[in-house]
């Protein structure tokens, strides 16, 4: 439910995409805070979310997705699947650096 919050709300910000991993780092779980690395400029929004989620176990990805004004913010898209498994990592889930 976090997640779906904080992308509900994160494009009403006026900070860069590195102070918003910061506070998305902020509001996860202890456990899944424990594992996941702080904000780092190698990743995008994008695929810090998608890293978190993946380590939750989820079957959800957030994506690009474009506004009526033609700007782009990140939106949670549904799994492929309707059976809930832990996804495959894949390579653009993981940092560059």
């Amino acid at each position: 439910e976090y997640v779906w919050v904080f992308v509900d709300n994160y494009h009403l910000a006026t900070c860069d995409d590195l102070t918003l991993m910061e506070g998305f780092w902020c509001g996860l779980e202890e456990d899944i805070r424990f594992i996941m690395p702080r904000a780092d400029p190698c990743w995008s929004l994008k695929s810090y979310i998608n890293f978190a989620l993946w380590i939750a176990g989820s079957a959800f990805t957030v994506d690009e997705a474009k506004s009526s004004l033609g700007s782009s913010h990140v939106s949670v898209t549904s799994p492929e699947s309707s059976h809930i498994m832990a996804p495959s990592p894949k390579p653009s889930q993981l940092p560059p650096c």
